[in-house]
């Protein structure tokens, strides 16, 4: 009853598609595989492509990402290396959507504004404390979904394989009910076992390749962050220190 349950319900999720489910067809399609298949066999292909799905979004979402990232510092830098007063435009972005270039930015800026009776070396020594910090805190949200793609290529062959396991018991449970040895009765249970290992391995491998250049690309970008942060110290104490403004003169 469950294995016609998931027929049914497959079946359905396919018309809405325009497709058709038809496994006398082809008996190794990957539609008939699935529907011949034991119950917990169904459940580790529903929880592959489950997986897939996931890793396939956070690939997506993570890769237009970083792009994102990439293409705003580049835009800021070059802003930047036409501005003539940094602290004006500290005071025009602060106001803006930031981003983590920006960020470190409008923090080394902002203690070099705060600190004016402050030495060069102390406004340096408080911008090399506090700017770490902040590079840390922008750069922890961009790998928190990166771990979800290293846990699924990690486990991902290890489900599909225990798909095989179970599907190859039950391949010897018919054998031995029915007697029959032939490769025509046995190569159907055979293919329903291994096509979770292929299937597996299919889910794995993109997201343990993915994981890998998202990880480069991630870690390419805080070197840009760091590199940025030292030549900001040198910008920081070139550039003339805001004036204050002048008060205005008591009424009499």
């Amino acid at each position: 009853m469950e294995d016609n349950g998931a027929a049914n319900l497959l079946a359905e999720i396919l018309n809405i598609f325009g497709l058709s489910l038809n496994p006398e067809g082809d008996v190794f399609s990957p539609i008939a595989i699935f529907t011949r298949a034991d119950a917990a066999v169904q459940l580790v292909l529903l929880i592959l492509l489950a997986m897939s799905v996931w890793s396939w979004a956070v690939i997506i979402e993570r890769s237009l990402f970083i792009r994102r990232l990439n293409r705003k510092a580049k835009l800021f830098e070059r802003r930047l290396g036409k501005s003539k007063d940094i602290h004006a435009l500290h005071d025009t972005l602060k106001k803006r959507e930031k981003h983590p270039m920006i960020s470190v930015f409008i923090t080394a800026v902002g203690i070099a504004k705060k600190a004016k009776n402050a030495s060069d070396t102390q406004i340096q020594e408080q911008i090399h404390a506090r700017v770490p910090i902040i590079i840390a805190r922008e750069l922890l949200p961009m790998s928190e979904r990166l771990t979800s793609l290293a846990t699924i290529g990690a486990i991902a062959p290890f489900i599909g394989l225990f798909g095989t396991v179970w599907g190859i018991m039950n391949s010897f449970q018919s054998i031995a009910i029915t007697q029959e040895t032939s490769l025509a009765a046995v190569a159907p249970g055979i293919a329903e076992a291994l096509f979770a290992t292929a299937l597996g391995l299919f889910v794995a491998i993109p997201a343990v390749a993915f994981y890998n250049r998202l990880s480069g690309a991630f870690s390419q970008y805080a070197e840009r962050l760091d590199m940025f942060a030292s030549e900001l110290l040198f910008t920081v104490k070139d550039s003339p220190k805001p004036r204050a403004r002048a008060r205005p003169a008591p009424a009499e």
